[in-house]
């Protein structure tokens, strides 16, 4: 059985939304033309909230801090010997620094959760339930998992 890691609203939110937000998508064949994103539906002004929420989380190099903790456990787990204190420490420091990084990202979302307008928060929970259905089916197709996101 495979395990995997549920993506809270808010971060699915905001992975979803900063490359939709950060520039328009463009079809091949389309001269540029601009198509919707995934949340096309919110007004103007609850587009420019999540733009804003996106920039408040923006990567303080906390990312790279997270890439070397990573590369520390892969070192650790290659030596001849495996040191399994130092092996604990560097997982310790890699999932607080992922959990900080989670923590802002709620907490900018919840701040946007609150600006937004009854009609953009109706918007964005059906677009975040039509990307989660879709993030659910590619699991399914792709790695032979299934379930709702």
């Amino acid at each position: 059985m495979f395990a995997y890691h549920r993506l809270s609203i808010g971060a699915l939110a905001l992975a979803v939304a900063t490359p939709a937000l950060a520039q328009p998508v463009t079809q091949a064949g389309n001269s540029g033309a601009h198509q919707p994103g995934p949340f096309a539906a919110l007004s103007p002004q609850g587009r420019e909230i999540l733009r804003a929420a996106r920039q408040a989380t923006r990567d303080d190099g906390t990312r790279q801090q997270i890439d070397a903790a990573r590369a520390q456990i892969l070192t650790l787990l290659d030596a001849d010997t495996l040191d399994v204190g130092a092996l604990s420490r560097a997982m310790l420091t890699e999932r607080n620094l992922a959990a900080g990084g989670q923590a802002r990202r709620q907490a900018a979302m919840l701040s946007a959760y609150q600006k937004f307008s009854a009609a953009d928060r109706h918007a964005f929970v059906a677009a975040t339930r039509a990307v989660q259905a879709r993030i659910g089916a590619e699991r399914a197709q792709h790695h032979g998992w299934g379930g709702p996101a």
